[in-house]
């Protein structure tokens, strides 16, 4: 796993204590699908016993680092900065906005 995809879910779930998380994800920075929100918030025991955790969000990371690949924002912003201010949303506003399709 490269570092960009996984990076958030991987340093805040094996450094950050569950109350950081939580306040994460209520700040609006949480960049990934509803779904995964009680993963982020819940105890994780570490890569070595827990690995499986983090799959889905590296694969949402790769998703998300394809699309700014695409739409050519800043890599940075979108996989690196905890503080996302780019989030899967806008890049697919910006495709519908600019190509004019629509996207799913």
């Amino acid at each position: 796993m490269k570092r960009s995809e996984g990076f958030i879910p991987s340093e805040g779930l094996e450094y950050y204590s569950t109350e950081w998380r939580r306040k994460y994800i209520k700040g609006g920075y949480f960049s990934y699908p509803e779904e995964l929100k009680p993963d982020f918030e819940n105890e994780y025991e570490g890569m070595d016993n827990d690995y499986e955790k983090i799959v889905p969000f590296a694969s949402y990371d790769m998703d998300k680092n394809s699309l700014a690949d695409c739409t050519g924002a800043c890599i940075f912003w979108t996989g690196f900065w905890q503080y996302n201010p780019i989030m899967v949303e806008d890049h697919s506003r910006l495709i519908e906005y600019t190509a004019g399709i629509q996207m799913n």
